[in-house]
């Protein structure tokens, strides 16, 4: 009860207190602002890889045919949830005279393909996965990305839907090399010789996914028809890459080992050159970004933690100076019998209080910040012209805002031990002061 009457009383009349309370309580904050911010930019990062790629990814060098055997055999594994093959390659879109973009091209099964990334829910229009379907007497219809056809404000980072929605309907054409066979009557594995292939397409509907990269330059078409443009004598389609998403009770670590035998099977049943490198996750395709990403993080967090420690140095100098002002209280508590250990634990405790109070409103403020991120960057945009966030720039839409309770817990409670430490010297003078030499003069 004395201690609560003590640490009240300085509070009330110490209110140089409060600003050691104030410079914890900013130091939490920024560290836990810096720590959510990256903590959620790798999770971010490894997020939207798993949905522009899906969970597991086969990609092999060479193209190889009969994926419709791999995918049931993938489908029919316990740990699979759907499992779709993709054609990539590059090419030229001409948009236009003198509009000329260079684009990742994907040959796609839509439905599948919906099935393990969101692509539903990529698209802008009304006309729906089957409009990629189209039959082979009909002109093509394809996908493509919204950066494709226009470019984010630089200001605002928005693009221009009302260009975006012109553009449905345009005839479009694509260029890119391909591969064809010098017999037309050849097996698949005969020999082949490059060609430039040309083709029109309409444009039926936009894609925006929210990854930069993935909105950039991509454009979507069926898989059949494109491959059929690339190589007029393939007898059946063919494709590089099968994305595969697991089931969610899936053990990671298993499902790929079990991915892995399903691919090397299927290389022998084929004859195709089929090796355990072709399986990675698209995690893993993310490990060596985010991995200096985590540096930075660390170096981070490495300097504000020095910077921090002048807070120490702050609450020492702050508690040095009640314990000079208070020897008339410390002298008084040890001629009633108070031990020099009771008066040290006055200034501990107090100490502590200090920093449990700082670390709360220190958490309290570093979260209410981190919430409200986009809102704070939209307003200095605003109010300023400063676009502090360009997913050109940073790949994601939105600034990652969730916090990260784990960090804030260990950030909270070791702002409660600097706290501690902070005072722990001016309570040991306090432990050692004499009460006849304190009474004597006061």
């Amino acid at each position: 009860m004395l201690k609560l009457l003590l640490w009240s009383r300085y509070l009330r009349r110490r209110k140089v207190v409060y600003l050691s309370i104030a410079a914890l309580a900013l130091s939490v904050a920024l560290l836990i602002v810096v720590s959510s911010l990256f903590t959620g930019f790798i999770a971010a990062c490894e997020q939207s890889a798993v949905d522009v790629l899906g969970d597991v990814l086969i990609s092999c060098e060479v193209r190889f045919t009969q994926h419709e055997r791999l995918i049931e055999r993938l489908e029919a594994a316990d740990q699979v949830q759907a499992a779709t093959a993709v054609m990539p390659t590059q090419g030229l879109l001409h948009l236009g005279q003198g509009n000329v973009r260079a684009v990742q091209i994907y040959g796609i099964e839509p439905e599948r393909f919906a099935k393990v990334i969101h692509f539903r829910e990529s698209l802008r229009g009304t006309v729906g996965l089957a409009s990629l379907a189209s039959s082979p007497g009909s002109a093509m219809n394809g996908f493509v990305s919204i950066g494709v056809v226009t470019e984010p404000n630089e200001l605002t980072d928005e693009y221009d839907y009302a260009r975006a929605r012109e553009t449905l309907g345009d005839r479009v054409v694509l260029t890119t090399g391909s591969l064809q066979r010098e017999d037309a009557q050849a097996a698949n594995r005969g020999p082949v010789r490059p060609r430039r292939a040309s083709f029109p397409f309409v444009v039926a509907d936009v894609i925006r996914s929210g990854h930069f990269f993935f909105d950039r330059d991509s454009v979507f078409l069926p898989l059949d028809r494109l491959c059929r443009e690339l190589d007029p004598s393939a007898e059946e389609a063919y494709v590089r890459r099968v994305q595969i998403k697991l089931s969610p009770t899936a053990e990671r670590a298993s499902a790929i080992e079990e991915i892995k035998s399903i691919w090397q099977a299927f290389g022998e049943s084929t004859g195709y050159n089929t090796q355990s490198r072709d399986v990675t996750t698209a995690v893993e395709l993310q490990a060596r970004y985010v991995g200096e990403i985590r540096k930075q993080m660390g170096m981070l967090m490495v300097i504000f933690g020095i910077v921090d420690v002048g807070v120490i140095a702050l609450i020492f100098c702050i508690f040095y100076m009640i314990v000079r002002l208070k020897q008339r209280d410390i002298g008084i508590i040890r001629s009633c019998g108070g031990s020099a250990g009771a008066v040290a634990s006055i200034f501990l405790g107090f100490g502590a209080a200090v920093g449990l109070v700082g670390a709360l409103l220190g958490v309290l403020l570093g979260y209410w910040f981190t919430a409200n991120i986009n809102r704070i960057e939209a307003w200095v945009a605003k109010a300023f012209g400063l676009n502090l966030w360009s997913s050109s720039l940073y790949v994601f839409e939105k600034i990652p805002d969730t916090m990260d309770w784990g960090s804030a817990g260990f950030i909270g409670l070791s702002a409660i031990g600097a706290a501690s430490v902070g005072v722990l010297i001016p309570a040991l003078l306090a432990a050692r002061t004499r009460p006849v030499e304190v009474l004597r003069y006061e």
